[in-house]
C-alpha cells in the first residue's frame, strides 16, 4: 500500500484520491520480500506497459521510472518529513553497485529539482537485499512553499526487468519528531489469491464432476505484517465467499489465528493458517458453463492505535472457474528458459478429468533482446510414471511458433495447435515446447507460487530432469562449467571443476551450460536455488 498522509496539510491537487502525476513505476503486490503491507511500487528497467526502455542494448544504462507526486501547499508548516520505507531485489533482480534510487524535491524559489543534503544525493550505496529500511527525510524550511513536489527515481540497465527496488508507507506530516516513531499498523502482507488445492484457476465442468471439499485447500495460508512496536492482540479475522453478490456457504467464517502462539500477531511477518476445506466448498450448482465467486478475507485488531491503516486489512480475489487450468497468480516476478537448440521444456498438468486441450496461455517476457523472431514447435507429451513420455502433439517445421509480447505488464498470448485442432489428452499431460535456436526464450516466472517441481526439461527428449540443488556435482574434469542469470548475465565460470559450490549466490533461477574441450555444448539445463 502507498498513499501520502496529510495532516494539517492543504494539498493543492485536481484528485484528491490520487497524489501521483506520472505512472512509470509499477503497483504490486508480489515483488517484494515479506511487505509490511498489502502493494508496493516498484522501480525497474521497463516502462508501464512492461516493455524494456531500451531492448537490444545490454549496455543501455540510465535514468529508468520516475514517479512525481503532484504539487503540495506547504506554506505555514513547520517540522515537516517525508518517511518511506525502501528494499532492494525481493523476487526481483538485485541492484548492482552502481544502481541507485534517488529522492528529489521541487524547489519553486530555483525553479529546479534538488537532492537532500542528509542522503548527498541518493540512498545509501549499500544496503542488505530483502530488508526493509526506513527513510526519515527532513523539509528544509526554504522548501515548504505552495507548489512543493517529491519525486522517486531509479539509475537501472534500460534493456530488461532488472535492478529492482521497492517502496512503501510514503507519509508527508507536519510537526512531526527528529526520528520515525512505529508505524503502529497491523497489514495483509500478500494477497490470497484461491482457495482451491493446486490451481488458481479450472474448469468449472471439471469442478463440478469431482466431489468440492477435495480440491479445496485444507487451509489457506494468510501472512500479515505487524510493524507497531510490540506484539499486538488480535480480534478474530474474517473470510467470507459471495456469488453475484450473495454471501455462500454460511460465510462469513472466523479467521482464528493459529500461526503464532496466541492472543498476539508478534512485531514483524506472521505465518497464518485458516480452515478452507472443513469449512467450504463452492457450490458446483450454480452457474451454467462458467461461474465466478468473489472472494474476501479480513484481518482485525482488538486495539484500534495498534492498527491505524485500516484499507490494507482486507484482501479480495475472484476465484475464476473458466475452461482453463492455471497455477500462477498473473504476475511474473522473473524470467527464465532452456538454451541450446533442440532442448525440450515442459510443464506438468494434472486435471481433474480427461478431456480436450485447445491451446496454451503463454506469457513471455521481453528482456535483454527481442525474440520475438524466434521460433519454437509447441509440443504435448502424455505422462510417463511421473515424467513427460510419448510426444501426442508437437508444431511441424512448416507451421512453428514464436514468443509474443502482450504489450501489457503480465499480458498472456494464446497459442493454438496446426489446423486449431482439439487435442484429446488424459488426466496428467505436459505441454511446453521444443527450442529451435540456443537462445531462451524467457517464459514468466511466478515466484510467488513456487511449482518448480512441475516444470522439466531435457536435452534429448529422452532424459528428463527436474532438479532444486545448491550445487553442481558430478563434472568429468575435463569440461567447463558457464552460469548464467535471468538477464542472461554470466555470473560464474569455472574449468576443470567436478564440484561447484553456490551457497553463496543470490536465490533464484539460473542457467548451466556445460561445454567439452572443443568449446562444444553438451548439456544445457536450468537451477532453482532457494
Amino acid at each position: 500500500m502507498i498513499d501520502i498522509y496529510i495532516q494539517s496539510i492543504n494539498a493543492d491537487l485536481d484528485n484528491a484520491e490520487n497524489f501521483w502525476q506520472d505512472n512509470d513505476a509499477y503497483h504490486n503486490y508480489t515483488y517484494a520480500f515479506n511487505p509490511w503491507s498489502l502493494g508496493v511500487v516498484t522501480f525497474d528497467g521497463v516502462d508501464k506497459d512492461g516493455w524494456p526502455y531500451d531492448i537490444g542494448d545490454y549496455d543501455s544504462y540510465g535514468i529508468a521510472d520516475v514517479l512525481t507526486s503532484k504539487p503540495i501547499n506547504l506554506l505555514g508548516q513547520t517540522d515537516v518529513y517525508l518517511t518511506f520505507i525502501y528494499q532492494a531485489k525481493g523476487f526481483g533482480d538485485a541492484p548492482e553497485p552502481e544502481d541507485s534510487l534517488l529522492l528529489e524535491f521541487w524547489s519553486t524559489t530555483e525553479e529546479k529539482w534538488i537532492s537532500p543534503t542528509e542522503w548527498e544525493g541518493g540512498l545509501p550505496e549499500f544496503i542488505s537485499e530483502n530488508t526493509w529500511d526506513t527513510a526519515h527525510v527532513f523539509i528544509r524550511p526554504g522548501l515548504l512553499t505552495n507548489g512543493f513536489k517529491f519525486r522517486f527515481k531509479n539509475y537501472a540497465s534500460l534493456s530488461g526487468s532488472l535492478d529492482h527496488w521497492h517502496i512503501d508507507y510514503v507519509s508527508l506530516k507536519a510537526d512531526r519528531v527528529s526520528e520515525a516513531e512505529d508505524f503502529s499498523d497491523l497489514a495483509i502482507s500478500y494477497p490470497v489469491n484461491s482457495l482451491l488445492k493446486d490451481y488458481t484457476s479450472v474448469p468449472w465442468d471439471h469442478y463440478k464432476n469431482t466431489i468440492g471439499s477435495e480440491k479445496m485447500l485444507e487451509k489457506a495460508g494468510l501472512d500479515v505484517y505487524n510493524s507497531d512496536a510490540t506484539n499486538t492482540i488480535f480480534a478474530p479475522g474474517k473470510y467470507s465467499v459471495k456469488y453475484e453478490g450473495v454471501l455462500q456457504g454460511g460465510s462469513p467464517f472466523n479467521i482464528v489465528n493459529t500461526g503464532i502462539p496466541e492472543p498476539n500477531y508478534i512485531v514483524g511477518i506472521n505465518n497464518c493458517l485458516f480452515n478452507v476445506a472443513s469449512e467450504y466448498s463452492y457450490d458446483q450448482g450454480l452457474g451454467g458453463d462458467r461461474a465466478s465467486f468473489d472472494v474476501q478475507v479480513n484481518i482485525a485488531s482488538a486495539v484500534a492505535g495498534e492498527n491505524v491503516i485500516r484499507e490494507n486489512d482486507t484482501t479480495s480475489f475472484t476465484q475464476r472457474f473458466s475452461n482453463y487450468y492455471a497455477y500462477d497468480d498473473g504476475s511474473a516476478e522473473a524470467a527464465y528458459g532452456v538454451l541450446d537448440n533442440n532442448t525440450q521444456l515442459a510443464y506438468k498438468f494434472e486435471a481433474y478429468e480427461a478431456g480436450l486441450l485447445t491451446g496454451l496461455l503463454m506469457h513471455f517476457v521481453p528482456t535483454i533482446d527481442d525474440l520475438s523472431g524466434e521460433i519454437f514447435l509447441l509440443t504435448v507429451w502424455a505422462d510417463d510414471g511421473g515424467e513427460p513420455g510419448e510426444i501426442i502433439y508437437q508444431d511441424d517445421f512448416f507451421n512453428t511458433h514464436s514468443p509474443e509480447y502482450s504489450g501489457a505488464p503480465n499480458g498472456y498470448k494464446y497459442y493454438t495447435f496446426t489446423d486449431d485442432v482439439y487435442l484429446p489428452v488424459d488426466k496428467i499431460f505436459y505441454v511446453g515446447w521444443e527450442n529451435i535456436d540456443e537462445k531462451n526464450l524467457h517464459i514468466g516466472l511466478d515466484w510467488n507460487n513456487k511449482n518448480a517441481d512441475k516444470i522439466f526439461w531435457s536435452a534429448d527428449g529422452d532424459n528428463w530432469l527436474n532438479s532444486l540443488f545448491d550445487a553442481i556435482e558430478g563434472i568429468t574434469e575435463a569440461f567447463d562449467v558457464q552460469l548464467y542469470d535471468l538477464s542472461g548475465r554470466l555470473v560464474l565460470t569455472a574449468e576443470n571443476e567436478n564440484q561447484i559450490n553456490i551457497a553463496d549466490f543470490n536465490n533464484g533461477v539460473y542457467l548451466v551450460q556445460i561445454r567439452n574441450s572443443f568449446d562444444e555444448i553438451i548439456q544445457t539445463t536450468k537451477l532453482i536455488k532457494n
